[in-house]
């Protein structure tokens, strides 16, 4: 069955930028980030190959399906000597946390900046990725603090939703937005997908290789990402802010109690290897803007989401912790074919309340590689030429699991700027991303 998200966004035409629905939430600003280390697809491979002692068969394919995946070039925290090397469980838990630490402050400080807004406006944050652990306090809890976010911040945690987790994200944010005046979101989406690659199952010498394995090395890499998301404010309500909020946002002295609030930080030794370095500005400091500092005007307004479980389809993506300190996934071959069958209906409920067809827009589609586009694009009815952000993205970063859907919107959203093709010419942009379930994720977006 389809559901919507937010079915209040139905009530509203928005033709026009006038419409009442432009008063419903916006995004005000996306980043994106990436690792240090920054490889060709050919390294990859060559760092798999030296892990594994394969039959010559067997390396032949591994080469085949590693260029086949359209992947040029691809981020990494890991130094290349240490791509595919088979970490413990302990190790494997403090390299994602410091890494995902470090995305998720950065990828948030450049969304904020974007946006010009005062971080004491942000009233939630919503944190997501599929690079999950078990571990308390969990991640959103210290880029609250580092990033100087009020102490009675709202937080939500989204996590093992695989590769709809930014869209999702998103959608979420949407609803919080709309549900009171006011709501400011900050949606931060991160994944360190390559070390899936740091807990295959085990290989012995000479044996067949686990394909399962080859495919999710091939493919995943790492990214962050940030939105901000709002619906506008009133100017009644925001003469009826607290007067501290109120002074913050005019560059003045806050009280006593709101500076020991930006003041607290996490402990510095839960993540060592995410703290910036010595001497480096700490964030809060540079994140509240001067009063004179004028507030760009929003990206894009959210008009409608939509979520679908496909049926029958839980097979088709599994991931699963398994023994050895090891971590499988394994995508089906039919998963491809499974989405372009599900996705016109979706696509068409989306859309049809809105009056537009599928030719209308441009697509934000999650880069899950070149069968999962090509397939989307043959559902849709459209050329490769409204989907270029996502073949951008892949070619050169690859599958970003959740934290490609925020990288890709962030592309299209510069593109747009700078006149580049359909992103341009066409102001109603589809979001589509797909995880584990097998689940679709979709939103409509105008450009404002």
């Amino acid at each position: 069955m389809v559901t919507s998200s937010a079915r209040w966004f139905q009530s509203y035409d928005c033709s026009s930028p006038s419409s009442p629905s432009c008063a419903g939430p916006r995004i005000l600003a996306t980043s994106t980030t990436f690792p240090p280390h920054k490889y060709l697809q050919e390294d990859a491979l060559d760092a798999f190959l030296s892990r594994h002692e394969l039959t010559s068969q067997d390396a032949e394919w591994v080469k085949r399906v590693f260029r086949a995946t359209g992947i040029k070039t691809c981020s990494y925290f890991l130094p290349k000597e240490r791509l595919f090397e088979k970490m413990s469980r302990v190790q494997y838990v403090e390299y994602v946390r410091a890494g995902l630490f470090k995305l998720g402050m950065e990828a948030a400080q450049k969304a904020i900046r974007d946006w010009g807004g005062c971080v004491q406006d942000i009233t939630h944050i919503v944190w997501g990725t599929m690079t999950g652990t078990i571990h308390a306090p969990t991640l959103d809890t210290y880029l609250a603090r580092e990033l100087g976010l009020r102490s009675d911040i709202k937080r939500l945690n989204v996590e093992s939703m695989g590769c709809l987790t930014g869209f999702r994200c998103l959608a979420l944010a949407s609803e919080l937005a709309a549900a009171r005046l006011g709501n400011t979101v900050l949606t931060v989406v991160c994944d360190i997908r390559s070390a899936l690659g740091n807990q295959l199952t085990a290989h012995a010498p000479g044996a067949p290789v686990d394909r399962a394995n080859v495919i999710a090395s091939c493919l995943f890499r790492d990214s962050g990402g940030a939105a901000i998301v709002a619906a506008p404010q009133p100017q009644a309500l925001l003469q009826r802010q607290p007067s501290w909020r109120r002074r913050a946002r005019l560059g003045q002295q806050l009280p006593a109690a709101a500076l020991q609030q930006r003041a607290e930080r996490s402990p510095q030794q839960l993540l060592p290897a995410a703290q910036p370095p010595q001497g480096e500005q700490q964030a809060p400091a540079e994140l509240l803007p001067h009063a004179e500092r004028p507030q760009p005007p929003p990206q894009y307004d959210i008009i409608d989401t939509r979520a679908l479980l496909v049926p029958d389809s839980e097979p088709l993506v599994q991931y699963q912790e398994r023994e050895g300190e090891s971590i499988h996934l394994y995508i089906d071959k039919e998963l491809p074919a499974r989405v372009e069958q599900a996705l016109p209906d979706l696509i068409k409920e989306l859309l049809a309340p809105h009056g537009l067809q599928p030719s209308d827009c441009c697509y934000a589609v999650h880069t899950g590689g070149p069968k999962i586009l090509e397939r989307t694009a043959a559902a849709l009815g459209v050329s490769a030429d409204c989907m270029q952000a996502s073949w951008e993205v892949m070619r050169e970063q690859g599958n970003l699991s959740g934290a490609s859907n925020i990288a890709v919107l962030d592309r299209a959203r510069r593109m747009a700027a700078s006149g580049a093709g359909m992103y341009a010419a066409r102001r109603h942009c589809v979001c589509i991303a797909m995880g584990p379930g097998v689940a679709m994720e979709t939103l409509l977006l105008r450009r404002a």
